[in-house]
């Protein structure tokens, strides 16, 4: 679940802004189309994501505000959000 929020923010971020490297969004893609991947290569993978979709956060883009990540996650109703297996 985490990897696939991630990557999809990711993809959408690439086509708006075109600053995440298309050969990182294939990895996490092969990631999770991977039913063998194991738990650490899937969590690399929503690491990577992550860290491209948080770069930008303060970089002054309209609006002028960080990603409330926290704020979004309080208002999910996802099981398991934060489990890794």
């Amino acid at each position: 679940m985490q990897l696939t929020q991630q990557l999809l923010a990711a993809i959408l971020n690439h086509a708006a802004f075109g600053s995440i490297p298309l050969s990182d969004i294939n990895s996490a893609i092969s990631v999770l189309a991977n039913p063998s991947a194991t738990p650490k290569q899937v969590k690399d993978a929503m690491s990577l994501m992550a860290g491209y979709n948080e770069a930008g956060d303060n970089l002054g883009t309209l609006p002028r505000v960080a990603a409330q990540g926290s704020r979004a996650k309080n208002a999910a109703d996802i099981q398991l959000w934060d489990v890794v297996k």
